[in-house]
């Protein structure tokens, strides 16, 4: 069961910034591999472009961080 978290901020903040890092860090890999399937990356795409879709993750991993950190305290704030 997904959280109201989840579902309502960290996976449309991910695919947005997801979306944008692609076509920063690796412009020539097609966006619908990367949401489709995240294991396809070492199948589907070339060896050289590997590295970029790696930061895209990582970057976009880190805007939900820095998105999800602040709504998780202000939830457990709430809640006493």
């Amino acid at each position: 069961m997904a959280s109201f978290g989840q579902g309502c901020v960290a996976e449309p903040v991910f695919a947005s910034e997801l979306s944008k890092f692609i076509l920063k860090y690796a412009p020539n890999v097609p966006a619908a591999i990367i949401k489709e399937l995240s294991t396809a990356i070492y199948a589907d795409i070339p060896a050289n472009q590997i590295p970029g879709v790696g930061l895209a993750y990582a970057e976009s991993l880190k805007i939900v961080f820095l998105v999800g950190v602040p709504i998780a305290r202000l939830g457990l704030l709430v809640s006493f």
